[in-house]
């Protein structure tokens, strides 16, 4: 993940929803206290590379060694408008 100094946009979509999978997964492993909510996190491809990696983590109980079945999807969802992912927010 980029320090401070650095921009958000100087990394593409797909190396920042990579880090949020990534993310989301160690921290599911971790317990569901721990799953932070994304909502309104000022990085879209980040929160749901997050999200994606909770879920992938919950539905098999293994941290997947890459996040290529889960851009997928989410590319496909964004082209059926149908991006909706559990998440852990109370709001």
């Amino acid at each position: 993940m980029p320090d401070a100094s650095q921009s958000i946009g100087q990394f593409d979509d797909r190396t920042r929803f990579n880090w949020g999978f990534h993310d989301g997964t160690l921290e599911a492993s971790w317990g569901d206290s721990r799953i932070r909510c994304v909502n309104h996190h000022a990085d879209r491809s980040y929160a749901e590379g997050y999200k994606r990696g909770v879920a992938a983590y919950q539905a098999t109980r293994i941290r997947p060694s890459t996040s290529d079945v889960a851009w997928a999807e989410f590319q496909t969802a964004i082209q059926t408008k149908e991006v909706n992912v559990e998440n852990h927010c109370s709001d």
